[in-house]
């Protein structure tokens, strides 16, 4: 089963090559251990979120490329785990 769709955009300042955050328009529902795609087609890459505070998504590794204000952050997979 899938995690309900969720996205956002980046917002201002945007996200620098190196960063391990990353400021979205809206955070909410984003949760540590979400993965996400961030980026146009072009510059999009798949990172884990660390945690959120606020509208700042932390990340668990440093983006590979920079990010402007408007690219779409789309969650890929939540935090869901699976117990027996």
């Amino acid at each position: 089963m899938s995690p309900p769709s969720l996205t956002s955009t980046v917002s201002e300042p945007g996200a620098d090559i190196g960063s391990t955050t990353v400021p979205l328009a809206n955070a909410q529902g984003f949760a540590t251990g979400d993965v996400i795609k961030v980026g146009n087609p072009s510059n999009e890459e798949t990172v884990t979120v660390r945690g959120v505070n606020g509208n700042q998504l932390t990340l668990a590794t440093a983006l590979k490329v920079a990010h402007g204000i408007g690219e779409p952050v789309l969650r890929v997979s939540d935090n869901l785990i699976y117990r027996d």
